[in-house]
């Protein structure tokens, strides 16, 4: 079998890169005449930024879709980044011994009993955290002008409070991260910082993207070739926001099931489906009312 002990990278588009991170999550790269932009950074065991450099020869430009660990674990390598405006606090909060706990328990969640992912061999030790970055505010609407190619944020509060998907111009693609497919919705494991939104809020954000979707053709998430099987790197139609929409209009209307999941790497959960999409959300936090103060939406 293929092993590796590095990051691959396959391309999706025209100058359009998504960088494996063993399996874990799946960084995605834009390439412009003049810059180039980076949507998130892996879990930060290993040099992204070098295996970056090696293949683009203009300024890298970085952005976090979301404060999680696994999408911003390797910002210490940059000097700038910009984050969603209201995780920045978060991200700031996370030290060297956290970024490692969490990559202990990203890796034994997936791992194989010879410790392999799939086809990688992971680096397990964390870069330091020592000195992070300068964190910039990504607000709804910023565009980055890469020359050729104009990539925008968006918010999309599906998976965290102030997550954003990014749309290219160019290559028509819609990186969204945590917060687009047909199986997703908030985390609640015990190493993420809490962080809730309303069922109420997370269909307003599907709604914000749709808006928009005479402007992508494909959807890809953060997490493609999970587990480090590169056999398919697939993309989602833009139709799936209307499956995830619909979902959640029906639990509200009381129309659909809602049924209760504990898992490991997402913690207790609820859900609804409609025919292959399942929508996560906390049922004591349906609406917006029902949201502690700190997490209502703004």
């Amino acid at each position: 079998m293929f092993l590796t002990d590095r990051p691959t990278i396959q391309e999706v588009g025209y100058k359009t890169y998504v960088i494996n991170c063993y399996g874990m999550q799946a960084p995605m790269l834009f390439v412009g005449e003049k810059r180039a932009l980076l949507a998130d950074t892996g879990l930060g065991n290993c040099d992204l930024r070098g295996l970056i450099e090696q293949f683009v020869d203009v300024p890298v430009e970085v952005v976090v879709t979301h404060e999680h660990a696994d999408h911003v674990g390797g910002i210490v390598q940059f000097d700038k980044v910009y984050a969603p405006e209201m995780e920045i606090e978060t991200i700031k909060t996370y030290d060297t011994a956290f970024m490692q706990k969490f990559l202990d328990f990203f890796i034994q969640l997936i791992q194989e009993e010879d410790g392999t992912i799939g086809c990688f061999k992971p680096e397990k030790k964390m870069l330091s955290w020592d000195k992070i970055p300068k964190l910039l505010p990504l607000r709804d609407g910023d565009r980055f002008d890469l020359g050729g190619r104009t990539v925008t944020a968006y918010r999309c509060q599906v998976h965290s409070k102030g997550h954003m998907v990014l749309v290219d111009d160019l290559s028509r693609i819609l990186y969204a991260a945590d917060s687009i497919s047909d199986n997703t919705g908030p985390a609640n494991n015990p190493m993420n910082p809490k962080t809730y939104v309303s069922l109420e809020d997370e269909i307003r954000g599907l709604e914000n993207i749709k808006q928009y979707a005479d402007t992508f053709d494909r959807i890809f998430t953060g997490h493609v070739g999970w587990g480090g099987d590169l056999r398919f790197s697939g993309s989602f139609e833009p139709d799936v926001i209307d499956r995830m929409i619909a979902v959640g209009k029906n639990v509200l209307s009381g129309e659909l099931e809602i049924k209760l999941e504990e898992e490991e790497g997402h913690g207790i959960r609820n859900y609804a489906e409609l025919g292959r999409t399942r929508l996560y959300f906390f049922k004591q936090f349906l609406r917006d009312e029902d949201l502690p103060q700190e997490y209502r939406y703004c």
